[in-house]
């Protein structure tokens, strides 16, 4: 009897929440048309973006280095000019609904969850893939 006061008295329920991904597929290309390859990694000073293998330009336009989408400020990440470059970068394939995500790892779960959210808004990018750093 004191054997089942002890475990109701200890026991914890978890709530967790979860987002559905999908695994990467290593080494499975579409043969017919090319895919726009979508990569976004989150980093200290906002969002890289990545597309058709080459890095697109700060300001969501064109191809070039440096940080695609920066932070507003020293501490906001700004979601909505991503889901902007991303809305812009599908324009190019609008039948992509594919994009991964990576982030350096001393970037908050939050701040990855967030970024997720604002890549599925509206149908933007459903089939979210998590990149692992390395």
């Amino acid at each position: 009897m004191n054997v089942v006061l002890f475990v109701l008295g200890t026991l914890a329920v978890t709530f967790t929440a979860t987002i559905d991904t999908k695994p990467a597929m290593a080494g499975v290309r579409p043969a017919a048309t090319e895919s726009l390859a979508l990569t976004v990694v989150v980093v200290a000073d906002g969002f890289a973006v990545k597309a058709r293998g080459g890095n697109v330009a700060p300001g969501c336009a064109g191809v070039g280095p440096g940080i695609a989408v920066p932070k507003r400020d020293a501490a906001t990440y700004d979601f909505a000019a991503l889901a902007t470059c991303a809305a812009r970068l599908k324009q190019t394939a609008p039948d992509e609904r594919s994009v991964t995500i990576g982030a350096n790892p001393e970037i908050p779960y939050q701040v990855v969850v967030s970024a997720f959210d604002a890549l599925r808004t509206d149908e933007l990018f459903p089939e979210v893939s998590l990149a692992v750093a390395r």
